[in-house]
């Protein structure tokens, strides 16, 4: 049934004069009642109107949200609202890395010299700055919208083969056996970069409360088809949308190796602030153990394979355990194949 302009205004908490300005900007726009002239708004319109809403609680100005409404009205409401989650999550860490570098500004004043706080006080904010801009600018060279589709058809056709998925269901199982999952009750645990969710599946059959993240639309879109009690959320590695000492275990497959060196440690640092004391994070991919390795392994290798490896950003497991190692964590690791790995960072 329609809401009039009052039971709109109600269900929002808002003034009838608010909503009257939004259609007045051209954002909304009601029916008329025929026999009344009175606005009806429909169930289109209450989604709208709450787009609007947030979009204006993260400070974007009527012409900005106009020119998104306008540019979206072929999108489904769950792209709509996918989209809002992205922005909302992005707003979020960018806030929360302003607190922190303020946070970090304020015991610089309070515990240095004068002569040291300006130089101090610099170098913090371009931190902040250039952690901001890693966080923003990754972009996915591999397009895995579109090759959601037949993802898991590929994937079967090339565990057959020699090369990087030859070990698909081996690591998969792997990583699967060594998260801790405590059976009379169960964790809640985050799988990131989910794809059509097979870690999960294998997650979610022992038990566990799994939440799926990916940068993909399309692969969490197949993901929630095959696994309808999977929850997932738009999301990715250095931006995770959950709050500090959410998860119990934190799980990845065939993803971490998207990212470049400083993405990793920042992606690292985001997965700790999710994680619960003693929790987990669980990592299969490929890998290099050293840097010596890397370069025995790759003088086997055809033109074809060095051409995959150089593709990507292969993790070498030295850097990674120098890296918890510093944070106060320990790095367990188990080779599968020559060249993919399972590491295990305990808090």
């Amino acid at each position: 049934m329609p809401h009039t302009i009052k039971t709109l205004a109600d269900l929002f908490q808002v003034t009838t004069n608010k909503i009257r300005f939004y259609e007045k900007k051209g954002l909304l726009k009601p029916i008329r009642d025929p026999n009344n002239d009175y606005r009806l708004y429909e169930e289109t319109d209450v989604l709208c109107l709450q787009r609007i809403l947030l979009y204006r609680a993260l400070g974007l100005s009527i012409d900005q949200i106009k020119t998104i409404l306008t540019s979206d009205t072929d999108k489904s409401p769950l792209d709509q609202f996918n989209q809002l989650w992205e922005l909302t999550n992005h707003e979020i860490h960018r806030l929360t890395g302003i607190r922190n570098t303020l946070e970090q500004v304020l015991d610089t004043l309070y515990e240095s010299t004068a002569e040291t706080q300006s130089e101090q006080i610099s170098q913090l904010i371009q931190n902040n700055q250039t952690s901001y801009q890693i966080r923003t600018q990754w972009k996915d060279q591999w397009n895995f919208n579109d090759w959601a589709a037949h993802y898991d058809d590929t994937i079967n056709r090339m565990k057959d083969q020699d090369g990087i998925y030859q070990s698909y269901d081996n690591l998969l199982d792997t990583v699967a056996s060594h998260c801790p999952l405590n059976q009379t009750s169960p964790p809640l645990l985050l799988d990131i970069g989910i794809g059509t969710g097979n870690l999960s599946k294998r997650l979610l059959d022992k038990g566990a409360r799994v939440i799926g993240v990916d940068q993909s639309r399309e692969m969490l879109a197949i993901a929630k088809r095959k696994l309808p009690q999977l929850k997932v959320r738009l999301g990715d590695f250095m931006n995770l949308p959950f709050d500090n000492g959410t998860f119990q275990v934190i799980a990845s497959t065939y993803a971490f190796h998207h990212l470049k060196k400083q993405e990793k440690e920042i992606a690292l640092d985001e997965m700790i602030r999710v994680l619960k004391p003693h929790g987990s994070i669980v990592i299969g991919d490929m890998m290099f153990e050293s840097n010596a390795e890397k370069k025995r392994l790759m003088a086997t290798m055809t033109q074809e394979q060095i051409n995959e490896v150089n593709d990507e950003f292969y993790s070498v497991i030295v850097h990674l355990s120098e890296f918890t190692t510093a944070k106060g964590l320990t790095l367990t690791k188990l080779q599968i194949d020559d060249i993919c790995w399972v590491v295990k960072i305990e808090k």
